[in-house]
Order: C-alpha cells, then sequence, then structure tokens
C-alpha cells in the first residue's frame, strides 16, 4: 500500500518523515570561492501539484550522495528531512520553513506527464513599480518580450570584473533592469520576438538578479511562456515590434541622476540638521579614517554578525552555531565638503568599493608585510582613500549615518 502524500502547506518541524511528490523547479550550487570544485551546498526550490513551494538544501556533506539523483524540472517522491525555520535573508519563498537533506532522505524519480508545469510565480509590473506590493526579501519571477538593449558593461567588483547588460522588456507596461551576456540570442533576431523569464530576482521596479539563484529563461516553450506569447499577438493583434539597440548613453549613471535633478543632494550641513529618516546624497571629500576601534572586525560568514571566541573556534550569536570566519570593514570616516564636516560609518561592501580591495585580502597584504594583524595601524590601501572627492548615497538612520552606495 502506497503511503499517503503530504502537501507542501501541511510541512512543519513536529516531524520528519513527510513524504512529498515535489517537481525541482530550481537547483543551483551554493560555491566556496576558496574550494570551487567543493561547494557549500545545493539549494533547490520544490513544488507540488497544487503549486505550493519550499526551498531545500543539501549540506556538503550529502551532496556527494544526492547530486547524481536529482536535476532541475525532474518529478520525485521525497522522504524524510529536517525541518527547520526558513530566515534566509533572501527567500526563495514565503514558506515558514525549509527542508535539510539527511542521510534518511529518500528521492525517487517518477514520472506523470499530468503534473503541473507552471514553475512560475510572475510578479506584474504594476506590483514591481509599487514597493509596497511586496517583500523585496523574497525572489521573484518575472517576464517580459525584449524591445531594447544597451552594449554590455563591466563593472570590478572586489578583484573580479562582472559584466552586464541593461535590456528594456514589455508587457502592457514597460520595465528595465540588469541582464548578464544575452547578446547572443538578440543579434540577428529582429524579425521575431525574443521572450525572456527572469527567475528568481531580487530589488523593486528596476531588478537584478543574485548571484546564483536566478536563471534566465530565452524563448523557453514551458506553458505560461507559450500563453504570454498569445495574449501579446492578441492584445497587439500583430507580430511583436523590432528589438532596438539603445545608445549607452542612456544608461542611469549617478552623473547622468545627478544632472536630472532625479534625485537629491543635501551638504553636510543639511545633513547634521535633518531630522528625516531616508537616502540622501551628499559629495563630499574624506579627510580622516579614525581606527581608535580598528578598521574590521571578525564576522560571520552566514550572517555577517560579528563573531565571538569560543576556545578555539568562534560562536556567531545570531545563528546560535560554530561558524566559520571572515574579516569585514567597519570603518569611521570624517568627510568635509564647503558647508562643515560629518562622521560617517561605512560598512564591508560600501569600503570595499572605495578602497578596491576586499577586508580579507588586506589584512593578508598587512600580515605579508609587517607579519602582524594590528588593526590600530593604517594600511596604505586605506590611506590613500584619504582626500579623496566622493559622491556618497547615505542612508540617515538614528543615531548614525550609514552609507550605501
Amino acid at each position: 500500500m502506497v503511503s499517503e502524500i503530504n502537501f507542501i502547506s501541511e510541512i512543519n518541524s513536529k516531524l520528519m518523515n513527510w513524504k512529498l511528490k515535489v517537481r525541482i523547479v530550481r537547483l543551483w550550487k551554493n560555491p566556496d570561492r576558496d574550494r570551487p570544485d567543493n561547494p557549500f551546498s545545493i539549494e533547490i526550490v520544490l513544488m507540488n501539484e497544487k503549486g505550493d513551494r519550499i526551498h531545500a538544501s543539501i549540506g556538503r556533506s550529502f551532496i556527494q550522495r544526492f547530486k547524481q539523483e536529482i536535476e532541475e524540472m525532474g518529478l520525485y517522491l521525497m522522504n524524510n528531512f529536517v525541518v527547520c525555520s526558513n530566515n534566509m535573508k533572501l527567500k526563495t519563498k514565503d514558506h515558514k520553513f525549509k527542508l535539510m537533506f539527511t542521510h534518511k532522505t529518500t528521492v525517487d524519480e517518477i514520472h506523470d506527464p499530468q503534473f503541473n508545469m507552471c514553475i512560475f510565480k510572475f510578479r506584474t509590473y504594476e506590483q514591481l513599480s509599487n514597493p509596497q506590493e511586496f517583500d523585496n526579501t523574497e525572489l521573484f519571477d518575472v517576464i517580459g518580450e525584449v524591445v531594447s538593449y544597451e552594449d554590455v558593461q563591466s563593472i570590478k567588483q572586489d578583484d573580479n570584473i562582472r559584466m552586464y547588460m541593461n535590456i528594456e522588456i514589455q508587457d502592457y507596461e514597460q520595465a528595465s533592469h540588469n541582464l548578464f551576456n544575452i547578446k547572443p540570442y538578440l543579434n540577428g533576431s529582429n524579425d521575431k520576438p525574443v521572450v525572456v523569464v527572469m527567475q528568481l530576482r531580487a530589488e523593486q521596479y528596476s531588478v537584478r538578479n543574485t548571484w546564483h539563484a536566478s536563471k534566465l529563461w530565452i524563448n523557453s516553450n514551458l506553458p505560461q511562456v507559450v500563453d504570454f506569447c498569445s495574449r501579446m499577438v492578441s492584445v497587439r493583434r500583430e507580430s511583436s515590434q523590432r528589438i532596438t539597440q539603445i545608445s549607452s548613453q542612456k544608461t542611469h549613471s549617478v552623473a547622468n541622476k545627478l544632472a536630472s535633478g532625479s534625485i537629491e543632494v543635501k551638504n553636510v550641513e543639511d545633513l547634521s540638521d535633518c531630522n528625516h529618516l531616508g537616502n540622501y546624497w551628499v559629495v563630499a571629500t574624506i579627510i580622516h579614517v579614525e581606527l581608535d576601534r580598528g578598521w574590521c572586525y571578525l564576522a560571520c560568514k552566514n550572517c555577517s554578525k560579528k563573531l565571538e571566541k569560543a576556545g578555539n573556534k568562534f560562536y556567531c550569536k545570531k545563528c546560535e552555531q560554530i561558524q566559520s570566519a571572515t574579516h569585514r570593514y567597519r570603518l569611521q570616516v570624517k568627510v568635509m565638503d564647503c558647508t562643515g564636516t560629518i562622521s560617517l560609518l561605512l560598512w564591508d561592501k560600501d569600503a570595499t568599493k572605495i578602497i578596491g580591495k576586499s577586508a580579507n585580502d588586506l589584512k593578508d597584504v598587512v600580515f605579508e608585510t609587517s607579519g602582524a594583524a594590528d588593526d590600530s595601524s593604517c594600511p596604505m590601501e586605506i590611506e590613500n582613500i584619504v582626500e579623496k572627492g566622493s559622491c556618497l548615497k547615505l542612508r540617515l538612520t538614528v543615531p548614525t549615518i550609514r552609507i550605501k552606495m
């Protein structure tokens, strides 16, 4: 007798022996930068016949066992998981729990041509233009026809050069967002539409991909894409428009935004007297780096919170477990413009962009040159940002101003 299949909506942390009939609608590896051939985990999104979804993780110690048994879009009977709280920073689904594979988890591939193939949960353009409509910590899907694109551009992040392209997609309204290298599909395709699906995206009306979870589907024959194409033709009563290339001058750079007056710029004096929380821009010069509390801290690789030492290991109070450590910037600086000076706090992401080197890499350089890991001394790379003028985007909070680049 076949045991009863459970629904994803029924899952709670009181049991382990949940039996699910599910399709893997997204699968990716969570890489280890120091050991690229040995990822931290395999992450998957499971969907049952009702369309309900839940996130599941396969830890490093179980990857070898399961990696040959599963593939994206495969349909499986799965049984026995550890159920834990879904406290992911960016959630693939809003389910309260997520599943962890264990040595007792079983996976059996099955075939059912009637099983649900509608794997996307699209956000409308109206929802994307209204941030109050959704939680921007939850990843989502968006679909559109490519109507224009810009040249491939590059940006330096840490020691890597990342490539991206701005494209414009259209449904019944228009939206623009950054995508990586779809130009091969655009060249020579002016005679037919190019329909793209961005699976598991982040941010607001101008959306972008996440590092590993996102996937780009181009001219897919999945049912929801076929339906989208039919609706586009039905509404227009004609073939889709030709794809056009836009001059890269249309790129919405900070300089363009400043020139157009579309962002609010304040001077230091205005910021000192400002009582309204929010984001502001200031053009100022870094005149001093305060090192009384050092320039970095030892952080949890999982949540970025400061770690506490527990014997020879490090403990994260937020994650409530022993965690591996990494160095992250925490720079207290003073900046000045013609109206005065003010103290600002630069966290890791912002400081890395200004300095051009990660805190971990800079720590290695300091240790190699001095043989000591002294945070109170000022490395040359940090000294070089003094007297450097910058256009900074600030998040005004109480009682500190934090920079968000």
